[in-house]
């Protein structure tokens, strides 16, 4: 069986943990894996792997939900909130044009704060989920979360 991440680095279990534990918990690993030792290669692609997955929190939501046995895998389950999907549309065709204009660098700036702002809501409704073990819930939130995490990388690339 695979290594739980969270032992790895001796955290909590929890999709709510503290970033600079989680770094400093890394370092101390990195520190102790010497190059030359047997199997040193592998312990430090555990290593990494483990620690951009609880430094995500979108991969760190994944991963916690595994670890519950639940998958938010878009590519197994389609099925989405209608509403959501509808608002998802509306983003893309702002998010179209405005990058029509070049100029639009503050409209820009003001929609990545919005998606900023949904990105934290969802956050918020997974972690409650979450915690009241509503594991369904949990995930369809994750699910959610996703689509404004690319629009955020889709509206970054624009910005820079």
């Amino acid at each position: 069986m695979q290594q739980n991440y969270f032992e790895l680095f001796n955290l909590p279990e929890d999709f709510e943990l503290d970033e600079d534990k989680l770094h400093a918990a890394y370092r101390a690993c990195q520190l102790k894996s010497h190059p030359d030792r047997l199997g040193s290669l592998q312990y430090s692609t555990l290593l990494n792997d483990a620690y951009r997955t609880l430094k995500d929190p979108v991969k760190r939501a994944h991963y916690v939900l595994k670890l519950q046995n639940m998958s938010a895998d878009l590519e197994t389950d389609t099925r989405l909130d209608p509403y959501f999907l509808l608002e998802q549309l509306e983003l893309r065709e702002a998010l179209y044009e405005l990058s029509a204009s070049p100029e639009n660098q503050d409209a820009l700036s003001h929609f990545r704060n919005r998606l900023s702002l949904r990105k934290q809501e969802k956050i918020g409704k997974f972690l409650t989920a979450y915690r009241a073990k509503n594991y369904e819930s949990a995930r369809n939130n994750v699910r959610e979360l996703q689509f404004f995490c690319r629009l955020d990388d889709q509206v970054r690339d624009l910005l820079c």
